[in-house]
């Protein structure tokens, strides 16, 4: 009961046919994988520019997203304190201290931005670096102040939650 299918001008015996076969629904499902998997390619970029944006942000105001962006580390860490100053109420004792902090945490967002890290281990970076930042900020601000500060960074993100999805509406 062994049946051959030709197959271009040569006859393939039956279980090897049923072999190609199967070789091929298991291509068309890897296929049919990666194409469902490559949503997770933006949607990680999305998560990585986010973290990125959360760690310089609480301070963004969406029309100076774009120039934000582009910005250098130094301007980066002068709007935030700016921000900062205006929003929580800094005396003029802490703006220093304040400013220091935003600009080491703008270079090492710079560097991390400009490393060739996988786009995983930049996010876990940006994070380790936003928790950084937030503890050196607690410690320079009062308690109101650094409560005040949590809450307007959760508004934003927030904030930039609903842009995204928003955005993926409209797709």
């Amino acid at each position: 009961m062994n049946q051959t299918f030709s197959k271009k001008d040569r006859t393939v015996p039956a279980n090897t046919a049923k072999s190609n076969l199967h070789k091929q629904q298991s291509n068309a499902d890897n296929v049919r994988l990666l194409k469902n998997n490559s949503r997770i390619k933006p949607d990680l970029f999305k998560l990585i520019m986010g973290a990125f944006i959360m760690i310089q942000v609480p301070f963004l105001a969406s029309a100076q997203e774009a120039d934000f962006k582009n910005s250098t580390p130094e301007e980066r860490a002068r709007f935030q304190t700016e921000w900062m100053q205006s929003e929580l109420s800094l005396d003029s004792t802490v703006i220093t201290s304040v400013y220091n902090i935003n600009l080491k945490y703008s270079e090492k967002t710079q560097s991390i931005m400009n490393s060739g890290a996988s786009k995983m281990q930049k996010y876990k970076d940006f994070k380790a670096t936003s928790d950084a930042k937030d503890s050196e900020l607690k410690s320079v601000f009062t308690k109101e102040q650094y409560k005040l500060y949590q809450q307007k960074k959760e508004e934003i993100k927030q904030k930039m939650r609903e842009r995204i999805q928003e955005k993926r509406k409209n797709k």
